[in-house]
């Protein structure tokens, strides 16, 4: 997020988008970094041709920027502008896209002076910035999103700025976030801004857990989803005890792996794969005469079969995984009749 010098050509051509990488070969000085940059540049010029905001020209000849900026303004009684600006270098794309407030200091002030009052800014507008983003954006938690620069060279400073993540959309959530930011400067430099919110007004975000597949933690999840099943539908109540649905169902799962249907796979924490001649309705039909025999050697009213856990621990034989919706699969009478006769023999 500083000037430097670089290959000029390449670096207008790659701003100017009409040449967006230059031929190189391996070896090359710039393959690596215009292999690594497509993705970015590709996402940049998305903004190309937006009313919301503007493309930027490189600030000097030897500029390797891509730059859109959504607003500007000089801070009243200062020597310094604030730019709201989406921007790439071209030539650090594990910098990634960022966006935030530049701070852009005029030639001939004492630059450390400016950069000094644009931190303490930063630091009283920055409560209300992070309650208005965790509001607008809920599924998200940006408490931990503000990073600080590592420089303040050539008159620029940012005071902070936020990554865009690669899953994240340039438009509908990097300009949305960066029009609120423009919208809490620009309050607190009209004297609007409100008073942030009390001590421990803000509570950290609980977000949902992150799940994982074809681990440990979906085999337990699993299990328990097993033995709820049985206390919930158990006629007597004895079978639902302890991990007798948990137990049942691996046992059956050790009967069908000997039967050449399903493997375990080295490659996952806890994992199955179809073996290669079977397919989703293969699978549907296994699985509910699976259940269907639980249910019988239980005694439970019926044995549902709990589709969400079980495709987090079983995979197609080509390694991809299956989804919920395999529930919906109608196979052939033909087909059902073969799984009932082939568990039924288990």
């Amino acid at each position: 997020m500083k000037s430097g010098p670089q290959n000029n050509a390449q670096a207008y051509s790659l701003v100017e988008g009409k040449d967006l990488l230059p031929p190189t070969r391996p070896g090359d000085k710039y393959y690596w970094v215009n292999r690594a940059s497509t993705f970015y540049i590709h996402k940049m010029l998305e903004l190309r041709g937006l009313t919301e905001c503007e493309e930027r020209p490189p600030y000097t000849p030897d500029a390797r920027y891509m730059m859109y900026r959504l607003r500007c303004f000089k801070v009243p009684g200062s020597n310094r502008w604030c730019e709201f600006i989406i921007e790439y270098d071209i030539y650090h794309p594990s910098h990634g896209i960022y966006f935030g407030c530049k701070v852009v200091t005029d030639p001939d002030c004492d630059h450390r002076v400016e950069t000094t009052l644009a931190t303490a800014d930063w630091e009283r507008v920055q409560p209300i910035m992070l309650l208005r983003l965790n509001n607008v954006f809920p599924d998200k938690d940006f408490t931990h999103r503000f990073r600080l620069t590592d420089n303040d060279a050539d008159h620029t400073f940012w005071p902070f700025w936020i990554q865009l993540y690669e899953d994240e959309g340039i438009i509908d959530f990097g300009l949305r976030a960066l029009n609120l930011i423009a919208a809490v400067y620009t309050e607190y430099y009209e004297g609007f801004l409100p008073q942030p919110p009390a001590k421990g007004g803000v509570e950290l975000k609980k977000l949902a857990p992150v799940r994982t597949a074809f681990t440990l933690e979906s085999h337990n999840d699993l299990d328990d989803a097993l033995n709820k099943l049985v206390r919930e539908e158990s006629v007597t109540g004895v079978a639902g005890r302890g991990t007798a649905g948990a137990n049942l169902f691996h046992y059956y799962l050790r009967k069908a792996q000997e039967a050449g249907w399903i493997h375990r796979s080295g490659s996952y924490e806890y994992a199955w794969m179809l073996s290669a001649e079977l397919h989703d309705v293969d699978f549907h039909e296994l699985m509910q005469n699976i259940f269907a025999r639980i249910a019988r050697d239980l005694g439970l009213n019926k044995a549902n079969v709990p589709w969400g856990a079980l495709v987090r621990v079983f995979l197609r034989a080509d390694g991809t995984a299956m989804k919920p919706q395999i529930r919906t699969l109608t196979p052939k009478a033909a087909l059902r009749k073969l799984w009932k006769a082939r568990v039924a023999a288990l």
